[in-house]
């Protein structure tokens, strides 16, 4: 195939607007008319494969009226609200409201534990939170220990010390307009999970334009979305930072459909799923398609619409593309996650270069990596191994709009940070002489002596 790769990154510039929001962006602009905003926006599968259908009007009526009573509440511009909901429309409903009325969202994984949740909720100083039944319980059992958190919102779940979600919503106006946002005012506040967590919270604030720094790779893993009719399922955590801005807003940005599924998936539900569904593009997390692929393994689906796979991870499974093609007929992309930045920076695009086997990928476009060696000779070779750094502005000097404002209310780990024109990481890997990143065979970085 031809490699469309240095046309596409020599040719790219950010374009910020002087106003964004994400809640404009993904939501509001899109019932402007009424042609858009009939499109459908979610289908939500409960487990029993009832569907439940949202359009962008629908999606946009529930924003409002969750604006209008978080106002009512008292959330002000600044506030930070967490969000421990699973994969279901009212999470990102619940996401655009908070933004819309100035406050930051704090989305929290429902599968951290009470000990996990007081740490961020604390560290975040969190007035409010908006719960459901699938992560709810563990909040409810520490919500004394957190005082700054005095009001809790939840859906479908009936308790004596929380808001019903249900209530709110039924005494509220349908017509909400959001506050003006800068591009640079904050947006989400990220916790990692995993390896990247360590023993004490330490809080990723990204601003509204993170959306914007999401898009070249998000198009570019998904071979160039939107196409017609696109409609997207990701089976990875909806409250992770790297779902939010890598798939779910991106999706609704584009004015097209997700998919949302409550419960636990296997791999013949997602066959229902696939059969139920006009699905054209899936993404799994590495370790959740390695699982689907040894309970597939000698089966072929050929969804009738699915045009796109993609795989996120540390590193690609081996054989990844292969296996997708005997799958699903098609190859897959892989998508590099960094250990702390929650826009994906690198990865493939089957498309529009040629991917190697193996690799992480490349830089996508708008986004500048440098490998720095500890051994000062090998200092600014092109095809060395050494660690990540990613610059802070472009290739024309421009800010890179996917990268964090800093660390929440942490000095020690933000005094320097913004000053430095390249953020180091501890990812130790090679590139070769193409640009393909490579996880390093040595990953325990030397000087000689």
């Amino acid at each position: 195939m031809n490699d469309h790769y240095t046309t596409l990154y020599d040719t790219f510039g950010w374009w910020i607007p002087g106003r964004f929001s994400l809640a404009q962006a993904c939501c509001y602009r899109w019932v402007e008319n009424a042609a858009d905003a009939q499109r459908i926006a979610l289908y939500a599968v409960d487990p029993e494969g009832r569907l439940d259908t949202w359009s962008y009007d629908r999606l946009a009526r529930t924003v409002s009226r969750l604006a209008n009573g978080l106002t009512r509440m008292g959330i002000v511009r600044g506030d930070r609200v967490a969000l421990v909901l699973g994969q279901r429309p009212e999470s990102l409903a619940a996401l655009l409201a908070v933004n819309s009325v100035g406050a930051i969202a704090v989305p929290l994984s429902c599968q951290l534990g009470p000990d996990a949740l007081e740490q961020r909720l604390r560290h975040a100083e969190a007035r409010l939170a908006i719960i459901d039944s699938e992560g709810g319980e563990n909040l409810l059992r520490i919500q004394h220990r957190c005082p700054s958190l005095s009001l809790i919102l939840a859906i479908d779940m009936i308790n004596e010390h929380v808001m019903s979600w249900r209530t709110l919503l039924a005494r509220q106006e349908e017509h909400f307009t959001p506050l003006p946002m800068l591009p640079s005012d904050p947006a989400l506040l990220l916790y990692p999970q995993g390896p990247a967590a360590g023993r004490r919270p330490r809080g990723l604030l990204y601003a509204q334009v993170s959306l914007i720094g999401s898009l070249p790779g998000f198009v570019a893993a998904h071979d160039w979305f939107p196409q017609p009719g696109d409609v997207l399922w990701t089976q990875s955590d909806w409250s992770l930072g790297t779902t939010l801005l890598n798939t779910l807003l991106p999706v609704l940005y584009f004015g097209r459909s997700l998919a949302a599924t409550a419960g636990r998936l296997t791999a013949w539900r997602l066959q229902a799923l696939l059969d139920q569904l006009p699905l054209t593009c899936l993404s799994f997390p590495a370790a959740a398609f390695e699982h689907l692929r040894e309970t597939w393994a000698g089966m072929e689906i050929r969804p009738a619409h699915l045009r796109n796979l993609v795989v996120t991870g540390r590193t690609p499974p081996s054989g990844l593309s292969a296996h997708c093609q005997t799958l699903f007929g098609i190859p897959a992309n892989f998508v590099y996650q960094h250990p702390s930045e929650a826009v994906s920076l690198i990865g493939e695009s089957a498309s529009q270069w040629p991917s190697r086997p193996g690799s992480l990928g490349r830089a996508y476009p708008g986004h500048r990596i440098r490998l720095a060696h500890p051994d000062p000779a090998m200092a600014g070779n092109s095809s060395n191994t050494g660690t990540l750094e990613i610059s802070r502005t472009d290739r024309y000097g421009h800010p890179d709009p996917a990268l964090a404002l800093g660390y929440w209310r942490d000095p020690t780990l933000t005094l320097h940070q913004p000053i430095a024109p390249w953020l180091s990481s501890e990812e130790w890997l090679h590139m070769d002489e193409a640009g393909y990143l490579w996880p390093a065979a040595d990953n325990t970085p030397s000087v000689p002596t």
